[in-house]
């Protein structure tokens, strides 16, 4: 499993750094009625009480309607500093809510990447490493979920509240003892994963959220009832 992780996290960094090196977003222009031009990235804009811009020197400053005279914004609007390449990382941990199997817990890891088509709608293909396991760790099983990630900002500001859904499939990598494949079958098959939570703006286009999500998994070939679920928290960062 350590090995497994570190993979994941090797493979997060390297794609970070490729879309660092991305080109940067048009600039909007801010004009202040003291005579003063400030020129950066929109952060985050209220029409009716201020702006926020990221400078190209890293600055973030908040100007306030009182104080602006005009602004002129980048020939798309504004809009198009959410589209392009969009990464996630992401640890869960999940309780679960079946009755024939609530000793179980599970640990997951998963890098996400994908496309922000706009500020508020985002999709991606998802690959994880699940571990799950029993108190004490004396039964466990290991899978691999591969999924469709879909995602919605509701709003476009820095502290938003999101939703997302993933759609895929879990695939058996092992299991522990064998009397675990003999009472589960196996935690393989479809897999739904729907969470809501916050996400919080760290700098333009990168943030960190956290949030709470119900996943059933159908279980194949089914001996001890046809799925499980499980309450899930997780934590992430998106790049």
């Amino acid at each position: 499993m350590k090995k497994s992780l570190l993979f994941l996290l090797f493979l997060a960094v390297s794609v970070s750094g490729a879309s660092a090196s991305k080109n940067a977003p048009d600039t909007t222009t801010v004009y202040l009625k003291d005579g003063t031009t400030m020129r950066g990235v929109i952060e985050a804009f209220s029409p009716r009480d201020s702006v926020t811009i990221k400078t190209s020197e890293g600055n973030t400053l908040t100007y306030y309607r009182e104080d602006i005279h005009f602004i002129t914004l980048p020939k798309d609007g504004g809009q198009n500093r959410h589209k392009g390449y969009m990464g996630i990382v992401e640890l869960g941990y999940g309780f679960c809510l079946t009755e024939s199997f609530t000793a179980l817990n599970r640990i997951q890891a998963a890098i996400i990447n994908g496309y922000r088509f706009n500020s508020c709608f985002y999709a991606g293909i998802g690959i994880g490493y699940t571990s799950t396991h029993t108190a004490g760790n004396r039964a466990g099983y290991n899978s691999l979920p591969l999924y469709l990630h879909l995602r919605t900002d509701l709003i476009d500001r820095s502290v938003t509240p999101y939703f997302s859904m993933n759609i895929g499939y879990n695939l058996k990598l092992n299991s522990k003892i064998s009397d675990f494949d003999k009472l589960t079958g196996g935690f393989k098959g479809l897999m739904l994963e729907p969470t809501v939570g916050i996400s919080f703006k760290v700098i333009h286009n990168h943030s960190c959220y956290l949030g709470l999500g119900y996943v059933w998994n159908e279980i194949i070939p089914s001996r001890s009832g046809k799925s499980v679920s499980f309450l899930a928290i997780k934590a992430g960062y998106t790049f």
